[in-house]
């Protein structure tokens, strides 16, 4: 397996978040977790990202602990690429600024992997809400993370929109060959991304299934 996440407890003051959360993900797959506002799934992206330390548990990537009761390592060694929900553009920067600020010299090719090629000079308030979050994607994978996290990628995307805009965020991924995990409140989103689909309540893992499994 490509990430573990064993036995993870988080709490926020008195109340724990995330109560005992166990999953292994593939090199290569596709992973949606799907649960209500306040469930605890994007704050399973920050603790695999570092953003938070878990009171318990322990986060794996390949051979290497990240987070353990002994081990911390800061999200700036973790080689983790992760895309925010408001995307966090630099307003004041063009496409290829934006990009270059993440990596000098992968502009055109990122520019190609996302198809926004001709817009190097437009600010993001010129780009769509879809090309915004293209932007995003291309900023985070000219890094050339191990993982990529994704919080609530279409939460802010005109609804009619939003079926071409998987269909061509699922093209992204599938060409940049890159581990992917999600989180989403909107099982459509699953269903048309996720190689395989973790639904959390209340802080706890209800089911693990393919996508088939959930819509039946």
């Amino acid at each position: 397996m490509f990430l573990y996440l064993e036995d993870i407890w988080f709490k926020y003051d008195k109340e724990y978040i995330l109560k005992g959360i166990d999953f292994q993900i593939k090199k290569g797959e596709t992973v949606a977790i799907v649960g209500e506002s306040g469930s605890g799934k994007s704050t399973i992206l920050r603790i695999i990202a570092g953003f938070e330390k878990p009171q318990k548990g322990i986060v794996r990537l390949e051979d290497k602990i990240l987070t353990s009761n002994k081990h911390f390592v800061l999200p700036e060694k973790r080689n983790i690429g992760f895309v925010f929900q408001d995307y966090a553009l630099f307003p004041h920067m063009t496409v290829k600024q934006n990009i270059e600020f993440a990596k000098k010299g992968k502009t055109q090719e990122m520019l190609k992997l996302v198809n926004l090629e001709g817009y190097e000079n437009r600010y993001p308030y010129e780009l769509s809400g879809g090309q915004q979050q293209r932007l995003a994607l291309a900023r985070t994978l000219a890094t050339n993370p191990r993982l990529l996290l994704l919080d609530e990628p279409f939460s802010n995307l005109d609804e009619m929109l939003k079926d071409k805009i998987r269909n061509d965020l699922k093209e992204i991924l599938r060409r940049a060959n890159i581990t992917t995990i999600l989180v989403t409140h909107d099982r459509n989103d699953a269903l048309a991304l996720a190689d395989r689909i973790i639904i959390i309540e209340n802080g706890k893992i209800k089911f693990t299934g393919l996508p088939e499994e959930i819509y039946t």
